[in-house]
């Protein structure tokens, strides 16, 4: 787990690419503060779906086109980011 500090304000940037099924990003899981931003982006080789669980964001992926989720976090809880097409758990967002 890591606690990413915000490079400016309040803003945690995480990225993630997906190749052939396989997700590649810093964390499994990413510890951010309640009102902080989240900023994911999402690279992957196929075209899919990208949506934040009790957030209720998503993205349309573009098969190697980077798309990019902005939202803020009002409550604690853990939060799974996944896609809708291939069922890959991309990370899960824990909220303090």
């Amino acid at each position: 787990m890591v606690a990413l500090a915000p490079p400016t304000g309040d803003v945690y940037e995480i990225e993630v690419d997906v190749t052939d099924g396989t997700v590649d990003t810093a964390e499994d899981t990413v510890e951010v503060a309640v009102g902080g931003t989240v900023r994911v982006t999402v690279t992957s080789d196929v075209d899919d779906e990208v949506h934040v669980h009790g957030v209720d964001r998503t993205a349309d992926l573009s098969a190697g086109v980077p798309a990019t989720l902005e939202f803020t976090v009002d409550e604690p809880g853990v939060f799974e980011v996944e896609t809708h097409g291939s069922h890959l758990l991309l990370f899960q967002l824990l909220v303090r």
